[in-house]
């Protein structure tokens, strides 16, 4: 029920990151003000910690390069490597030249795209968007009730191969990693390289899951997980 442009090709993915970016801040400086809720108490120094699936890793990792507002990364389902599979042939003749693919963004999603909110095939049974036939179907079906259309230009990013490498290399905080083993994405040690200057790497291995890791018996293992490293980031000098 957001507010949408009517033509979504104008949100590109360093405007989508930009408009997290500032609700953040405001976000931030409500909750150190207690203008948040009555219900909410003040926050003297609040601190953010990002957690993103898939595409929304991709923008948080973005933002994170650019503005430097997470104390933390917990990126699920994601990785760098995109799926190059699915890329139109004039995407993958521009792989080589990752500065060129990315100016040639724009076009590239409107014709991959046309639509200014593009569907996805319905995820059926969980098979192959899901990379299992193992989601539970009562999920898959809730799922696909609240389905809307893809942000082009940001959907086209996530496909190309060293999407936001560039940004990756510059993440300076503690990194949660969460992959499915049936997951989109490489293999978790290819996955944690991408991030050469954060401190502490952590990868969370999801068995028998596929990329929408809420879908799966598994995600017990993920909230613990999680917690477990919320908690852990306190020890590191981080409040989460």
């Amino acid at each position: 029920d957001s507010d949408r442009p009517q033509d979504g090709h104008l949100l590109t993915p360093d405007l989508v990151a930009r408009l997290h970016a500032r609700v953040l801040e405001q976000l931030l400086d409500r909750l150190g003000a207690g203008r948040i809720d009555p219900a909410c108490p003040t926050i003297e120094y609040p601190r953010a910690v990002a957690v993103g699936h898939s595409m929304g890793a991709m923008i948080a990792v973005w933002q994170q390069a650019r503005w430097q507002q997470f104390e933390a990364l917990a990126l699920l389902g994601f990785g760098t490597d995109g799926l190059p599979v699915f890329l139109p042939p004039a995407a993958r003749e521009l792989m080589p030249d990752s500065a060129a693919l990315r100016a040639a963004l724009p076009e590239l999603a409107r014709q991959m795209f046309p639509a200014p909110y593009p569907q996805v095939g319905g995820a059926g049974d969980g098979g192959q968007l899901f990379g299992s036939k193992q989601a539970e179907p009562a999920a898959v079906a809730a799922l696909n009730a609240v389905r809307d259309g893809l942000l082009p230009q940001p959907a086209m990013l996530s496909m190309v191969p060293d999407n936001v490498a560039p940004e990756a290399a510059k993440i300076t905080v503690p990194i949660l990693l969460v992959l499915g083993e049936r997951d989109l994405v490489a293999a978790p040690v290819e996955s944690a390289a991408i991030y050469p200057e954060s401190p502490e790497v952590q990868v969370l291995d999801l068995p028998a899951t596929g990329h929408s890791h809420f879908l799966f018996a598994s995600r017990d293992r993920l909230f613990e997980g999680l917690s477990d490293w919320a908690n852990k980031l306190t020890t590191m000098g981080v409040e989460a």
